[in-house]
């Protein structure tokens, strides 16, 4: 693709995207979306949304992967607080045979989406 025609069509859909923004905050259908000022600086506020329910057949997914791996902290819905689990990783690490200073494999296999 032309690098010039890229920047033109995007350029293109920023300013409409913006311009339907600002439409919408003028005239109250953002959402409850609000432009404002907080010490003198721009300030965006949205509005705190209701949790979703969860979705079907999740438990079942969490389930299957904690059977498979013991490892359950990657799907967690909870957001991250810094917390470490130490324990957790060292017992992936000795489930897993293709983690590195492991002697024997594994009768199960490490997550496809962790390369150890």
């Amino acid at each position: 693709m032309n690098p010039r025609a890229f920047i033109a069509d995007l350029k293109k859909r920023i300013t409409a995207g913006l311009g339907r923004l600002s439409g919408a905050l003028a005239d109250g259908s953002a959402g409850g979306v609000k432009v404002a000022a907080s010490k003198g600086e721009p300030w965006i506020t949205v509005p705190k949304l209701e949790p979703l329910a969860e979705p079907a057949g999740l438990a079942a997914l969490k389930d299957e992967v904690t059977r498979r791996w013991d490892v359950l902290d990657l799907l967690s819905g909870r957001p991250a607080t810094g917390e470490r689990r130490p324990a957790s990783a060292a017992r992936a690490r000795r489930r897993c045979g293709t983690c590195v200073g492991t002697s024997s494999p594994s009768t199960t296999s490490a997550p496809p989406w962790r390369s150890w």
